[in-house]
């Protein structure tokens, strides 16, 4: 039994798919398994999967047998496949620091608390990749209220224990993608209550056109469909807080971003 799954879903991802497998490769975590889950895709993505498969038996090349056109189906078989203790997720595209999941690892057990995320950089290129800030002995904690005001868990720095994760999982109703991961990380808050965050960038998160999280439009209906579903543990809803939730994840993001250019 390993200890960490690393869950990535891939579609046509052939132009940021070495960069983002090298990053888990160069790991200074070694005991870990990486399942990458091809949703099909119509270019080499297989191809540079299988090939990581056959240089280093951690890889598991994953092609699955039809189209989920969305990240959380696939992110679900990877669940349900994970032989690890712990469940690290990373998108196809983004980049991990080489001591992110050995960093996770400490901090959740110095807090005995079984979800952590990480600080985001973002980019564009491989060449502007950049982990300026080392300050990653300090963490802060984060709360489901806190989520709810602003979602502080970016996808692709989440490690999770397996046993939380496979009990909430990812909604795969297409009117949730691009805002899975919030309705996910809202369930796992309200059962555990908290998370730790580590507060230096570990996670470098790529942007490039065509990604629906730049469509801020089409983000913002999605985020409030996601609140004004959501289902607390004890049967309530949001009602109209789903709303001001929505305003204040948005303005909370959008204005320091445009200074500061981080997640």
């Amino acid at each position: 039994m390993v200890s960490v799954s690393v869950i990535m879903p891939i579609y046509n991802s052939e132009s940021t798919l070495e960069t983002t497998l090298n990053s888990i490769a160069v790991q200074s975590y070694l005991d870990l398994e990486v399942l990458m889950l091809n949703d099909c895709s119509t270019d080499r993505s297989g191809e540079i999967m299988d090939q990581y498969a056959k240089i280093d038996p951690r890889f598991k090349a994953i092609h699955l047998d039809r189209r989920f056109g969305a990240p959380a189906g696939p992110r679900n078989i990877g669940i349900e496949m994970a032989k690890g203790e712990w469940i690290a997720f990373l998108d196809s595209d983004d980049v991990w620091h080489k001591e992110k999941l050995e960093r996770q690892l400490i901090a959740m057990k110095q807090t005995n608390t079984l979800f952590s995320s990480t600080a985001a950089v973002r980019f564009t290129y491989d060449a502007d990749i950049d982990f300026p800030d080392l300050n990653f002995d300090e963490i802060s904690i984060i709360t489901f209220d806190m989520q709810l005001k602003r979602c502080l868990t970016p996808t692709s720095s989440v490690v999770v224990r397996k046993d939380i994760i496979e009990k909430v999982k990812f909604n795969e109703n297409l009117t949730y993608k691009a805002r899975e991961d919030l309705d996910c990380f809202l369930h796992c808050h309200e059962v555990l209550s908290k998370s730790v965050k580590i507060k230096g960038a570990m996670l470098a998160y790529r942007v490039h056109q065509g990604q629906i999280s730049g469509n801020k439009i089409k983000m913002i209906k999605r985020h409030f469909h996601v609140l004004r579903n959501y289902e607390k543990l004890d049967g309530t809803v949001l009602g109209f807080r789903a709303l001001w939730f929505t305003v204040t994840h948005f303005v909370l993001v959008l204005y320091p971003r445009l200074i500061l250019k981080r997640l």
